[in-house]
């Protein structure tokens, strides 16, 4: 399923740690389980060329933020200028949110998340 969601300011840790991301508004009626997902992102209207996208839904842990949170990080894509908003799939879940003691854990998780996706997307 595609949905839609507004661009929002985010707390610019996955920049920080070398995987920017746009953070989404949560979709109204959007129910999946917390997670990382493989999926497609249209920027905009949804009108343009998807792109390949790993997706987080739920908190995170290692920063303390208990909140769920959308976000998505564009595989080889850092944009310069976010766009207000944009149209998302998720399509294949990858794992469940987890806790890391280390930021270096964590990075080395994301490295091989956005691989996990790029190759599930590049058979579909």
């Amino acid at each position: 399923m595609r949905y839609a969601a507004r661009v929002i300011p985010g707390r610019g840790e996955g920049r920080k740690l070398g995987f920017p991301t746009l953070n989404l508004e949560i979709p109204e009626g959007f129910a999946a389980e917390q997670g990382i997902y493989a999926g497609w992102v249209w920027l905009g209207r949804g009108a343009g060329e998807r792109q390949m996208a790993a997706l987080h839904y739920g908190p995170v842990p290692v920063f303390g933020v208990k909140e769920i949170s959308l976000e998505a990080h564009l595989i080889g894509q850092d944009l310069t200028a976010p766009p207000a908003e944009l149209s998302f799939e998720l399509v294949k879940y990858l794992r469940p949110v987890r806790h890391f003691e280390a930021l270096a854990g964590l990075q080395e998780q994301i490295q091989a998340d956005i691989e996990a996706a790029k190759g599930v997307l590049e058979k579909v």
